[in-house]
């Protein structure tokens, strides 16, 4: 899976494929789309995913979840976009602004649902949250704070609730404009994002997050790519969309340390179901 405890001195035994290391804003962390960056732009050339599992059943249930998500009827929960921003902090950004900008990358055809902190309590934000993603969104992305366990310091989304989220085969594409969720190789720990891509009856399909931290201006027009070509890219599979993302991303001269840090968690062959 994963962690870069690669001798396995603390006797987590989870690093099975070890992640290339790189330093970034002052800490050490994992960027696998290193591995695929031919030309040396920090993007990769090719579509990159890890899957984060450790044991042959954690792969066995990520792969029925995957074959289910790629079957199920696309009708009606595919077509949901949820929106979530945490309140806009003056030292770090205007997540409800970022928020807006990314929804109107959203064609017609798709119903936007927006819950954002400050017009909204964080109770009514979890609650909103919680209930989407179990009736089944097609792409769920959050702007804000997070830490390795949480969206937003009110924890509008921790990994506790995960394992209540029985929401497959409806499964949505996550992707977050923030900090951590996405790490994927500290030994012994599993991230909100490892744990959301491994949940085997809910969860999501595959999660876009970065292993380190990242600033709003880095991380908002990063995010801004990838829903373009998550609704208008000329590929059918999320990797497609990654990878687009990233590498147009680079042209435009973004952070090398953004590049680097945002990885999939997830098959980048699985197939984009809102399409």
């Amino acid at each position: 899976m994963k962690a870069h405890d690669y001798k396995n001195n603390l006797g987590a035994g989870d690093c099975i494929v070890p992640p290339q290391m790189v330093m970034a804003l002052g800490s050490l962390v994992a960027a696998d789309g290193t591995y695929a960056d031919v030309v040396g732009d920090a993007a990769p050339e090719l579509a990159v995913g890890r899957l984060p599992v450790v044991t042959a059943e954690e792969l066995s249930a990520y792969t029925a979840k995957i074959q289910a998500y790629e079957a199920a009827d696309p009708s009606g929960w595919s077509r949901q976009v949820l929106l979530l921003a945490d309140n806009p902090d003056a030292q770090a950004g205007d997540f409800t602004a970022d928020s807006e900008l990314l929804a109107g990358a959203v064609p017609g055809g798709y119903n936007v649902l927006k819950y954002y902190l400050g017009p909204q309590t964080a109770a009514q934000v979890r609650t909103q949250t919680l209930a989407a993603l179990t009736a089944g969104v097609g792409v769920f992305n959050y702007v804000g704070h997070g830490g390795l366990d949480s969206l937003a310091a009110e924890k509008l989304l921790k990994s506790a609730d995960v394992p209540t989220l029985a929401n497959s085969p409806r499964l949505p594409l996550m992707s977050a404009a923030t900090c951590v969720v996405g790490d994927y190789a500290t030994p012994a720990y599993r991230t909100l994002g490892v744990l959301m891509a491994l949940q085997g009856n809910g969860g999501a399909a595959a999660v876009f997050a970065p292993t380190g931290e990242s600033f709003d201006a880095d991380a908002v027009p990063l995010d801004l790519k990838l829903f373009q070509n998550l609704f208008g890219g000329p590929g059918a599979r999320v990797g497609d969309a990654t990878r687009a993302a990233l590498s147009q991303y680079a042209a435009d001269g973004g952070a090398v340390y953004a590049l680097q840090t945002y990885n999939l968690l997830g098959d980048p062959a699985a197939l984009m179901r809102w399409r």
